[in-house]
């Protein structure tokens, strides 16, 4: 009977397709309360639909704004406000998912009752790329062949959810308003159940408000637990996950005491993969007939680990004002320009920005950006290539250095996707050029070359690996250069 094989597949997460486009917004404000100075700007995106045309790759969403400015009588206020929008991108592969993010935005003017702004957003399309292989499907009983055995990582499955951690804290302090409320996630764990993946993290949650006496800061940490059903997602499986903010409110209730409602919306985007066990022929020949074989190769990708690290980065400036109080230092982003994995170190560089909003000795209301750039590497070494780096940025404390010089630590949450680069070949036809010459000696004598293994030395002899291995002592199968292979060969034997 026949040796038969199976067409093999090979399928991985991949970047589809990248691309950016802007949207401008005017936002109305209060009349009553005339701008006189924009003071920071902050946006976060999300994607409600999309909607894959042949290769164009259709995406709805909106993106969350929230502008601070002061007031002609020296007072914070903010306006928030959702802008929608539409993308189309071209992407080269299945099921697609879009990762919309705001890369920049810029104020391109102002008036009494409005700002002007052009926000700029990257998108990223996530998906399936596969590799489909076919062997020879049939070798000829009598041929010998040589198995690899090939151990696959395969995506078992893709889903997507979003959640909402809701919170309501009491304050003491007397607070009029909200200004902004900056979140970001940091994962902590995730596991694959059964058509399901938990994933476990904190939301990091600071809000800026005015009080009577001025302004005021509310942090909270979230912690979460969600599990994102999954189809085809098993216990035994290696699972890893994206999580991302997609918008942040707090809402005021002014009572007899003062309660801060928090609502952090989060998206979740998760993969497992299971491990498929295959046997493959690599090599054949035949003791009867002399062959010529043709050989094939494909390079692919497997997921190889998800990786979590995190750094700290100072931001100093020196204002052009004397200081005279640190209000809070706001929106912290992280932006990477390069990810490598060199010496087995998996590295990031980029920049760190923030704002920093101070009163002035004369009692004014001030802002100036703060920006540092940063590498970052992992302590444990990894092997692969980077797929895909997260990078969330927190801002741990803010100090005044000096009368003019203010420091603020910011810390990195790196979440990195690793995947392994890998060559296969296989046996893809094999021509019979002509009958195998039968040794005629009873005694063949063979003396090994350097790096030559048990399947060549039979292939040069015309006999089966058993036949060598029944007759010689050879430890683990392997040969030493210069061996003395003895082959005894009945005369007139036939095979």
């Amino acid at each position: 009977m026949a040796f038969e094989q199976q067409s093999i597949t090979f399928q991985t997460k991949k970047i589809l397709g990248v691309g950016e486009f802007a949207v401008n917004s005017k936002l109305p404000l209060d009349l009553e309360k005339p701008l006189k100075k924009v003071i920071s700007v902050n946006a976060l995106a999300e994607t409600s639909s999309c909607e894959l045309i042949d290769t164009d790759f259709n995406i709805l969403g909106k993106s969350q704004v929230n502008v601070i400015y002061l007031t002609e009588n020296d007072t914070l206020e903010s306006v928030t406000a959702n802008v929608d929008w539409n993308y189309s991108l071209k992407v080269a592969g299945e099921n697609p998912e879009a990762f919309v993010t705001v890369k920049e935005i810029v104020v391109e003017g102002t008036s009494m009752s409005e700002v002007a702004l052009n926000i700029l957003h990257n998108v990223e399309a996530e998906g399936v790329t596969k590799t489909e292989v076919t062997p020879l499907p049939e070798i000829a009983d009598d041929y010998v062949t040589n198995l690899n055995n090939l151990e696959l990582k395969k995506l078992a499955s893709r889903a997507s959810s979003k959640f909402t951690l809701a919170e309501t804290l009491e304050s003491a302090s007397n607070a009029k308003s909200v200004l902004n409320t900056f979140a970001s996630v940091k994962v902590k764990n995730v596991t694959a159940g059964i058509d399901q993946v938990t994933v476990e993290g904190e939301a990091i949650v600071k809000v800026l408000y005015l009080t009577e006496d001025g302004s005021n800061v509310l942090n909270k940490i979230i912690e979460f637990k969600q599990e994102v059903p999954a189809m085809g997602a098993m216990p035994s499986e290696e699972a890893e996950a994206k999580v991302y903010v997609t918008s942040a409110s707090c809402a005021l209730e002014i009572g007899e005491k003062c309660n801060f409602v928090l609502a952090i919306n989060l998206g979740a985007s998760v993969s497992s993969y299971k491990t498929e066990n295959l046997s493959v022929v690599d090599d054949l020949f035949s003791v009867t007939n002399n062959i010529e074989t043709t050989y094939d190769c494909v390079n692919y990708s497997e997921y190889g680990q998800m990786v979590f690290f995190a750094d700290s980065v100072n931001l100093s400036v020196t204002t052009d004002n004397t200081v005279a109080q640190v209000i809070d230092t706001i929106n912290p982003k992280v932006e990477i320009s390069k990810q490598i994995i060199e010496n087995n170190y998996l590295i990031a560089e980029g920049v760190v920005s923030a704002c920093l909003i101070y009163k002035t000795e004369d009692g004014n209301v001030q802002s100036t950006n703060m920006v540092c750039p940063f590498i970052s590497k992992t302590d444990a070494t990894v092997a692969g290539s980077v797929y895909n780096i997260q990078a969330n940025a927190n801002v741990l404390s803010t100090k005044l250095r000096a009368q003019a010089e203010v420091e603020t630590i910011i810390e990195l949450d790196f979440v990195a996707s690793v995947l392994k680069e890998n060559y296969f070949e296989y046996v893809k036809a094999v021509n019979v050029v002509g009958e195998r010459d039968q040794l005629s000696s009873a005694v063949t004598i063979y003396v090994t070359k350097e790096g030559e293994r048990l399947f060549d030395v039979a292939r040069a002899l015309g006999i089966t690996p058993e036949t060598i291995t029944n007759q010689n002592e050879i430890a683990d199968g392997k040969f030493t250069n210069g061996q003395r292979v003895f082959v005894y060969n009945p005369l007139n034997a036939q095979f």
